[in-house]
């Protein structure tokens, strides 16, 4: 078994390694000098970010030494270039695929791929693999700002590999959004345009909501001052769980929440009434499901509409 997993995994690496738009959206990304100003842009902000939080924390207790401290300073840090960083992915992401196919139309280059031996899925998971490796490019650049909060305490590894799970998964994500509607509308612009709203909408809309819905709750008088049902208790914690787990900010801050309460990275717990619990999954592991879906169902979308052009 473990040989037929090595074979195939050969396969599909020697898949990729032969697809020349891979090779071609690489050399000619790689070679402007857009990319190596967007790199060390990417990595300054980050630092500057993780080094005025340590700064902040120095100012704010006046000591330096203690344990405590120090953990408390290397949890900061993580949260902060966590999150700054999973907003950047998330931006680029589709920049870097929203003109992936209509680009070629608007220069007048696609019916050239069209003469090539290049099929459809070639085509699109070529201009997808290119984007996800520059992206990959900028997280690696990353580690050693998550190696310092590492090394400072209050992180664990499993958190790290959590955060860098959801990193990946969003690009991957919304880099296959940017090429859908890059394919379905056929304009560069357009594209853009839509794809930024629909994140801008999307990735501060959701928290902003949830904010405005909790801050309302006392205001209409939902301030549960009697023990409500436990079916509505079930169906509250439920859609909020729903609404969490769709969203990267979200999932990321709640998951990383309940780790802090002294709950589990997989199972969290919410009390219902008397000595009843709400079990649900911590909400990257969902997140990571739909955006799987998601980016199954969108790929598989780009590539019936790209064949349908081709034909």
């Amino acid at each position: 078994m473990i040989t037929q997993a090595v074979k195939r995994l050969y396969s599909v690496y020697h898949w990729f390694s032969r697809n020349p738009i891979i090779e071609k959206e690489l050399r000619s990304r790689m070679r402007g000098l857009r990319t190596f100003i967007l790199i060390t842009l990417f990595v300054g902000l980050i630092s500057i970010s993780a080094g005025a939080v340590l700064s902040l924390l120095s100012y704010t207790t006046g000591q330096a030494g203690s344990l405590a401290i120090w953990q408390r300073s290397g949890l900061f840090v993580f949260s902060t270039v966590f999150l700054i960083e999973l907003a950047l992915v998330c931006f680029i992401a589709p920049a870097l695929t929203s003109s992936a196919i209509s680009s070629e139309i608007e220069r007048q280059t696609f019916d050239l791929l069209r003469t090539t031996l290049l099929t459809s899925t070639r085509l699109v998971l070529g201009k997808m693999s290119s984007a996800l490796a520059f992206l990959m490019l900028l997280m690696l650049a990353s580690i050693p700002i998550y190696a310092m909060a590492y090394t400072l305490g209050g992180v664990t590894f499993p958190e790290i590999l959590i955060a860098w799970a959801l990193l990946l998964w969003s690009a991957v994500f919304y880099s296959t959004l940017g090429i859908w509607l890059s394919a379905l509308l056929r304009r560069t612009l357009l594209a853009t345009v839509i794809v930024y709203v629909f994140i801008a909408l999307f990735l501060f809309g959701i928290p902003i909501l949830i904010l405005g819905t909790l801050l309302l709750f006392e205001p209409l008088g939902f301030n549960f001052s009697s023990e409500p049902p436990i079916a509505v208790l079930y169906l509250i914690y439920l859609s909020g769980w729903v609404i969490l787990s769709s969203n990267p900010l979200t999932a990321a801050i709640f998951s990383e929440v309940g780790w802090l309460n002294n709950q589990s990275l997989i199972l969290l717990e919410l009390p219902l009434s008397g000595n009843s619990f709400f079990y649900y999954l911590s909400p990257w592991i969902p997140f990571l499901l739909l955006t799987s879906l998601g980016t199954f169902f969108l790929s598989r979308s780009t590539i019936r509409i790209v064949h349908r052009q081709d034909q």
